[in-house]
């Protein structure tokens, strides 16, 4: 959270957060619905978001792997 100052992120910064090598990489994860956190739309807005707390609940337990 305080990385980013927003409790969500989407975009750019989400790419390289879950370790995609492209946008495209990653857009056609959304599409097959791989992603491995839930993502959502906000209303007049484009693009999908994803809480930064998902994001590292699913790094903290991809260490434990």
């Amino acid at each position: 959270m305080e990385l980013y100052g927003s409790p969500l992120i989407s975009g750019e910064k989400l790419r390289k957060a879950l370790g995609y090598r492209s946008m495209d990489a990653m857009r056609k994860a959304i599409v097959r619905k791989t992603l491995p956190v839930k993502t959502f739309t906000i209303v007049n807005r484009r693009g999908k978001f994803v809480l930064i707390k998902d994001i590292a609940f699913w790094l903290a337990t991809q260490s434990r792997q």
